[in-house]
């Protein structure tokens, strides 16, 4: 991270970093996330989570801590049986 601010371009917004190319899978998972996060409502930031009741929901926006631990006590746990 050094290297790219330290060379960073203002005017051309570019890093010190070249980019790297996406293959066509990673590039195709990514417009398949995009298009999804469309679908949903595209804000920033998004909470995609399911219930311990087995309900999928979506929760947008910014909240207070105390009403995002409330948020994460109403997620299911992971399934860790494996």
């Amino acid at each position: 991270m050094q290297l790219n601010f330290s060379k960073y371009d203002r005017q051309q917004r570019l890093g010190g970093i070249p980019g790297v190319q996406a293959t066509r899978a990673e590039r195709s998972a990514l417009n398949s996330a995009e298009a999804l996060w469309i679908t949903l409502g595209g804000a920033t930031p998004m909470l995609l989570y399911r219930t311990r009741q087995g309900d999928a929901k979506v929760f947008m926006g910014l909240t207070s801590e105390s009403d995002m631990t409330a948020l994460v006590h109403k997620m299911a746990l992971p399934n860790r049986s494996m």
